[in-house]
């Protein structure tokens, strides 16, 4: 076989390996695209599955909430308890503390009103202009 002959053949031969490898190739790439689209497909529905599971929590607080709610009512109109009476000494005590306060309270307002009073201002001497003398002198 003459040299020419078998050059173009290794020609065809590489360009046809060229074109399958091109075709492999490209089977890959589409075969990654549907397995992302694949995933995607999958985060998508968890997502959506999430949210749902989310929504049904968030309905049974609320409705938990409410009957808790309900039942607060219902035991707030039974009444508050009673508290224990103060001994003599104790109500002795805290009056005398009143006695105590009420006077400082008067005290301070006392002395705020002191404060703001107004004071007589001085009035300042002006200065005297000396009067000319005329020049006769005896």
């Amino acid at each position: 076989m003459p040299p020419a002959k078998k050059a173009t053949k290794k020609r065809a031969a590489k360009k046809a390996t060229r074109k399958s490898a091109g075709k492999k190739a490209a089977k890959k790439r589409t075969a990654k695209k549907a397995t992302r689209k694949k995933a995607a497909k999958k985060a998508a529905k968890k997502r959506a599955t999430k949210k749902a599971t989310r929504k049904k929590a968030a309905k049974k607080a609320a409705k938990k909430r409410a009957t808790k709610k309900a039942t607060r009512k219902t035991a707030a109109k039974k009444g508050a308890k009673k508290r224990r009476p103060l001994s003599p000494e104790a109500r002795a005590k805290l009056a005398q503390n009143l006695v105590k306060a009420r006077a400082a309270r008067a005290r301070n307002v006392k002395a705020a009103k002191k404060a703001t009073k107004k004071r007589p201002t001085k009035k300042r001497p002006t200065k005297k202009v000396a009067k000319k003398r005329s020049a006769k002198r005896a």
